[in-house]
This record gives C-alpha cells, structure tokens and sequence, in this order.
C-alpha cells in the first residue's frame, strides 16, 4: 500500500526505506486508515529532536515490512502541516505512534525506537489480528 511521493517530504529524503512510509496529511488519513490495511502511523513535527532520531529507524522498518510482504504498513504525518487529525487524536507529544486496524485506534507503540522494535510490534500485532479472525 505504499505510496511513493516525489520528492519525500524535508526530512525524510535520502533515508533508506522513506519511500515505503506513506506520507499522511488531514485529506487523506482517514481514506488510509479505513482501507483495510492495518497501518502504524507516526505524528512528527519537524523541530522535535526525538522526531528526526527516528525517522531513519522508522524508515528502516518500513522497508523491512515492505521486502517481508507484510500485511502491514507504516505511515507519518506531519502534525505541524496537519492540525485536524493531529487533534482529533490529542496528540501532545512527538513522536507519537498509533497503531489502527480497519479504521479503529488499536494501541499507541512505546516501545525502543529501533526498526527491529518497530517490526517485532507490528508482527505481534498482526499475530493478534489473525488469531481474531480465527475465532
């Protein structure tokens, strides 16, 4: 499901990976995270420091669930550009992760800001999901 921006957003080109992180705004978040394809979004701001240690791991990640074929995907969204979605969600701090699944809040990540971290969370989460759909 990733979408391929040309160019990637300031701060995210020239990483390895920032071409599987499908880059969010107000208009599109909710098309994304109703469609099906559960998805770890990331709120960022471009003067937050935690922010910009992240996004290479972050990145990294993405391309990581991306060469596994997973069912997931990982997305951003610039909280600074996109203040509607940024505050539906209360979003205070940066980076904040959250994980939704058909359209639903399903869990913040505050786990290592590692990719590994990052992948071992959203296979857990996937294991979940389909042991749900066994039930």
């Amino acid at each position: 499901m990733a979408t391929a921006i040309n160019p990637l957003p300031k701060g995210w080109d020239n990483l390895p990976g920032a071409e599987y992180v499908v880059h969010l705004d107000d208009d599109s978040f909710d098309k994304v995270i109703k469609g099906g394809t559960p998805v770890l979004v990331m709120f960022y701001t471009s003067w937050c420091g935690h922010c910009k240690e992240m996004k290479p791991a972050y990145s990294e990640a993405a391309l990581k669930l991306h060469n596994n074929k997973s069912p997931s995907s990982i997305a951003a969204l610039n909280s600074e550009s996109n203040p509607d979605v940024t505050d539906l969600y209360k979003i205070q701090s940066f980076p904040t992760l959250k994980f939704f699944d058909k359209g639903k809040f399903v869990q913040d990540y505050r786990d290592a800001r590692t990719s590994e971290a990052i992948v071992s969370f959203i296979k857990s989460v996937e294991g979940t999901r389909v042991a749900k759909k066994k039930d």
